[in-house]
């Protein structure tokens, strides 16, 4: 979802078409100004669910190939870079994890995690997967991320919050403060400052029961926080929100639809 000046040249492209595939870099919707070339590249995925392997398709005269896989995703990724020096922008909605054998490490290794920040992702949210070996599971994730890890992603999450005494809190609150885990953040490219935030929905807080004790707060309140301190304190040129909202809200619009209507200043939601 894209609403965005005219001023600010950008293309926004998906690459989760790719991780399946196998094929080339797929676009979802670009936004281009009327002279030259985009000064700004912004590449992202969601729900890549550990897909760490290339899987075996089925072509349509019978033919059997490999596609798909991390290592076809960073090839992608780099080749951008290429094209684009310091001009892209690579982000994640959420969903890293969860989806295949790798995830029975996910806790112990943070294979997703760790892969990201090597494939050259700038920027992650959570999703309700990442909760699925409850607060501890995903702070001990976090933990042997900072621990084993080299370049990581920064990880972006600014309406999730862990209450209440215990261990578990106690343990979620240190790892969120470690790695750490942030409201939002600010990257300088193409000659912008692009502000980039994560946004937890309710849809995605109901697949997650057993996340207690972190808890999911109200997505448009603290999406306008966040944006007015983007705009206000950090003099954002773009604001990004990576959402992880699901896609009903009870009516007949989706919770995206409400953050772009209700949430002034978001140029671009990867939904």
């Amino acid at each position: 979802m894209v609403r965005m000046d005219a001023r600010k040249k950008a293309v926004i492209r998906a690459l989760w078409p790719a991780l399946i595939l196998g094929a080339s870099l797929a676009w979802t919707s670009a936004v281009r100004a009327r002279d030259a070339s985009p000064g700004l590249v912004v590449l992202f995925t969601h729900d890549l669910h550990s897909n760490v392997l290339p899987r075996t398709v089925l072509g349509s005269d019978g033919a059997r190939s490999t596609a798909g896989g991390f290592a076809r995703l960073a090839t992608l990724i780099r080749r951008e870079h290429e094209a684009a020096p310091g001009r892209t922008l690579v982000l994640d909605a959420g969903d890293y994890s969860m989806g295949t054998l790798f995830h029975t490490l996910y806790a112990e290794e943070s294979f997703e995690l760790r892969l990201l920040g090597l494939m050259g992702y700038d920027a992650v949210a959570f999703g309700n997967h990442e909760f699925d070996f409850r607060l501890d599971g995903l702070s001990s994730s976090l933990a042997a991320a900072k621990a084993k890890g080299t370049r990581l992603p920064t990880v972006v999450a600014s309406n999730i919050a862990v209450e209440g005494p215990g261990e578990v809190a106690e343990a979620g609150r240190a790892a969120f403060r470690d790695f750490p885990v942030r409201d939002y953040v600010v990257f300088e490219r193409a000659g912008l400052k692009v502000g980039v935030f994560g946004i937890f929905g309710p849809n995605a807080a109901d697949d997650s029961p057993f996340a207690d004790p972190a808890v999911f707060l109200d997505p448009v309140e603290h999406a306008r926080r966040v944006v007015g301190l983007l705009r206000t304190r950090e003099k954002a040129d773009l604001v990004v929100c990576l959402s992880h909202t699901g896609i009903t809200t009870g009516r007949t619009r989706t919770w995206d639809i409400l953050l772009a209507e209700e949430v002034p200043g978001i140029d671009v939601i990867v939904s």
